[in-house]
């Protein structure tokens, strides 16, 4: 294995990623709130929306008749012949605390449910939008970043949009019922009450500024350490063959230490928050003790009123202690919305045509392409190139690395759009062409084959819906494939073998036959070899050259080959020379070795 090779390129990976910005690329900001938008999630599923809500209200004002009730049950108390008031109240109070247990379970399971849905819509929407993106988006954005966009973040707004909705509901109706009832029992301890308010609404107010703040810095060192993990899980030989096991470690913890920092910043402002509250809320509480005990003592006001009044004043602190914690809840929700939202809306450039592909017969033609990347607009990969490949021809694109021959074969697969010039297939521009027919119609194998961590069987028939299985014994006959699969010593389970995670268990050459049978079942118009061979060794590179070798025989495809060996291109009928983004030369192998001849003679 050509583990310096693998090694340099994580590295440039790395560096290329560091100049990435770390935020997602986001398109036209959506219209609306990204809150109203989950919102408009929830009506999807209106039956158990209007559940939680009908079971939220009637448990809120239970909450709030029951501290009126026991004020009542304490002035009873205080009279000698109120035996008969007390059976009452106390048959009240039960009725009350039955109804609320009751509808606090319809609430609480309402809206737990809802939020399962709203999750699943919401992850396979996301899911959806981000199979359908250009390549372009992830030239720019990691993969670890969107992974944990998909999965913990969505969790968060599950968390956020709908327990803390929940709960900020069922607060707030309790606040302002208290208050209403704090009104009829004294205004003149309401209004003592009131003096708080102002200054308790600016300490909120300046609370969530911040917080939210830390929320998005929070989300984006989580993501960023989702990211590290990911990739070094995921190359754990390379990592392993150079022994960076504590540099990755160190790499890791130096993320989790600056989620650890935000972390902590939110846990000391939110006890900042809960302490300040909970001070004014004591020193309002002890405000109307002394207050309406005067009142009391002057016979301006019951026992029973001032301990109804002491139990909404305890309910409203209360409330509003745990409206800001759920408020914390829903400011993260907001944070990563905003995040999954920009995705979701993120334009999608290259839009797909309507003609079908599969009636293709193989001959391609460029005119007049260039090409720059969008990552690298500054750079001209490919220039003014002109070339016709015919139906059933095999050609050979060669030259240095990083001349743009596997540009040329992303532009045929319209992973991008080229800048300038057309491409056509049977003389149509590829833009009017279905995108997911005309992939149907290429076979396409890399030079590094990427194997899903299913079975053989599987991962051969991934790109067809329906086959026989003569259909995958030809294909794997046509790679090379059958005898190694067949062979019971080797792969005691068949095509039924699980390969393991990017096909672990499989040689370099097995994976890259197991990869052109994946491409050959699909019996495609025309197909594209980039680099098939470079990376294996001699016996496995014969197997794969073979493969190659009868397929070109055959003449009923268009073949294109990268190749740098010589022994792949010999017998193509046309070997297009690149460097540096243009065509210098093109011919058959001998026409080439005339001219060069011809050009020394000379």
């Amino acid at each position: 294995m050509n583990f310096d090779a693998d090694y340099q390129k994580i590295q440039e990976e790395k560096k290329s990623r560091t100049a990435i910005e770390s935020e997602i690329s986001i398109g036209n900001k959506p219209k609306g709130s990204n809150f109203m938008r989950l919102i408009r999630y929830s009506w999807k599923h209106k039956l158990l929306l209007f559940l939680g809500n009908f079971g939220l209200l009637v448990t809120s004002l239970s909450m709030v008749a029951l501290p009126y009730l026991t004020g009542q049950m304490i002035d009873t108390i205080t009279k000698s012949d109120g035996k008969e008031d007390l059976n009452k109240l106390t048959f009240y109070f039960i009725i009350l605390t039955i109804v609320s247990a009751v509808f606090t379970f319809v609430r609480a399971y309402a809206y737990n449910i809802l939020g399962e849905k709203i999750t699943f819509d919401l992850r396979n929407e996301l899911f959806q939008k981000l199979i359908t993106k250009d390549i372009e988006f992830f030239d720019s954005n990691r993969s670890g970043e969107l992974i944990s966009r998909l999965s913990s973040d969505i969790s968060v707004i599950n968390k956020g949009a709908n327990d803390s909705i929940s709960m900020i509901l069922k607060n707030a109706v309790q606040f302002i019922g208290s208050l209403i009832l704090l009104w009829f029992i004294s205004w003149n301890l309401t209004l003592v009450l009131f003096c708080v308010i102002p200054p308790f609404t600016i300490i909120v107010i300046l609370f969530v500024r911040s917080y939210k703040k830390l929320t998005k810095e929070y989300q984006q060192a989580v993501a960023a350490s989702t990211q590290i993990a990911s990739e070094v899980l995921g190359n754990m030989r390379i990592v392993r063959s150079f022994s960076t096991e504590e540099k990755e470690g160190s790499q890791y913890q130096n993320a989790t230490s600056t989620v650890y920092g935000i972390g902590n910043k939110i846990a000391i402002l939110g006890s900042q928050f809960m302490s300040i509250g909970i001070l004014l809320g004591y020193a309002v509480i002890l405000a109307i003790l002394y207050y309406g005990g005067s009142l009391v003592i002057e016979d301006k006001l019951t026992i029973g009123d001032l301990s109804s009044f002491v139990l909404y004043t305890l309910t409203m602190t209360i409330s509003i202690l745990a409206v800001s914690g759920f408020m914390n809840q829903m400011i993260s929700a907001a944070a990563v919305s905003e995040k999954i939202f920009s995705i979701m809306d993120h334009p999608v450039k290259i839009q797909n045509g309507s003609l079908d592909a599969q009636k293709i017969t193989g001959e391609i033609t460029l005119k007049n392409v260039t090409f720059q990347y969008p990552t690298k607009s500054n750079v001209t990969t490919l220039k003014s190139i002109d070339l016709e490949i015919k139906k059933g021809e095999v050609v050979a694109l060669v030259g240095q690395s990083g001349s743009g021959k596997s540009t040329i074969v992303q532009l045929l697969e319209r992973f991008y759009d080229s800048t300038e010039g057309q491409i056509l297939f049977d003389n149509i521009d590829i833009k009017e062409y279905n995108q997911q027919k005309l992939h149907q119609t290429i076979g396409f194998v890399a030079q590094e084959p990427t194997l899903f961590s299913g079975t053989l069987k599987e991962n051969i028939t991934y790109g067809v819906s329906a086959y026989s299985q003569e259909d995958i014994d030809n294909a794997m006959k046509l790679a090379n494939a059958y005898e190694f699969v067949s062979n019971k010593q080797i792969f005691p389970d068949g095509l039924d073998t699980i390969v393991g995670e990017r096909g672990v268990k499989l040689s370099g050459g097995q994976k890259q036959r197991i990869a052109i049978a994946r491409a050959l079942i699909k019996n495609p118009k025309i197909l594209i070899f980039d680099e098939a061979t470079s990376a294996l060794d001699s016996e496995s590179e014969f197997q794969v050259q073979s493969a190659i070798d009868g397929l070109v025989s055959t003449g009923q495809k268009t073949i294109i080959i990268i190749a740098h060996r010589l022994s792949t291109i010999i017998n193509s009928n046309k070997i297009v020379v690149i460097q540096n983004g243009e065509i210098v030369e093109q011919g058959r192998h001998q026409d080439l070795i005339e001219k060069k001849m011809e050009s020394i003679n000379s």
